[in-house]
């Protein structure tokens, strides 16, 4: 996904298509990104992106059915049974969960909000220019991350984009403070992160709380520099 999106940015349609087709690969990250990018290169005419993307898809499926017909349904046995041995909570639950009472209707309402209001975004997206394309991207995986049915924290690696993004934003907007706040958020990151893990672990199942810090502040600081990547490159233009 995000050697895809690189690809995007460069021009490199054809790379860009074939590299999102594999992103199939593991569907449930890329479950909402695929059908955005698919919808902004439908509105951008960005054909070849398209032909690349659908062909490696085709490849993909009818490939491995030939080798083993039958993996739809292997799949989906596979993941009902993962559903049932994995305890891995989301951010939104574990948001949810510390209202008891109403934990359940809370977190299917935080979920409905949230998709709405990435559908809102997606259709101001379309038909806009590179960077505006790119942020809504990156927003689309972080809410992926915030609202899946399980999640790992392996998985925030595809959050490094939002990171990327945000400090540049502050490179851009704040010069050498800037970077300056780039560099000490990162020794904050790294440390932070490792301090909470150790004194949250128990035994060797790493604590619900590590769910949330980069997801979270992944969404706040997309939503920080918002108006900084897309309106002012806008404007500029």
């Amino acid at each position: 996904m995000i050697g895809g999106l690189l690809a995007i940015q460069k021009g490199q349609d054809s790379v860009a298509g074939v590299l999102f087709g594999l992103s199939i690969a593991k569907p449930h990250m890329a479950i909402l990104l695929i059908p955005f990018v698919f919808l902004w290169a439908l509105r951008a005419r960005r054909w070849v992106f398209i032909s690349w993307m659908v062909c490696t898809v085709v490849v993909l499926i009818g490939g491995s059915l030939l080798l083993i017909g039958d993996w739809p349904l292997l799949w989906l046995r596979q993941m009902n049974d993962y559903s049932g041995w994995t305890t891995n909570p989301t951010p939104v639950s574990i948001i949810a969960g510390a209202f008891p009472a109403a934990s359940r209707n809370l977190e299917i309402g935080l979920t409905v909000v949230l998709m709405l209001y990435l559908f809102w975004d997606w259709v101001s997206a379309m038909g806009k220019g590179d960077r505006w394309f790119q942020w809504t991207a990156v927003l689309t995986i972080v809410i992926t991350n915030i609202i899946p049915l399980r999640t790992a924290t392996t998985h925030f690696v595809v959050l490094l984009p939002a990171l990327i993004m945000i400090f540049n934003a502050w490179d851009e907007r704040w010069g050498k403070s800037g970077r300056i706040a780039i560099v000490f958020s990162l020794i904050v990151i790294l440390i932070g992160l490792w301090v909470l893990f150790l004194i949250s672990v128990e035994g060797n199942i790493e604590n619900d709380i590590m769910y949330l810090p980069i997801p979270i502040l992944s969404l706040f600081g997309l939503w920080w520099a918002r108006w900084w990547i897309v309106r002012a490159s806008s404007i500029r233009v």
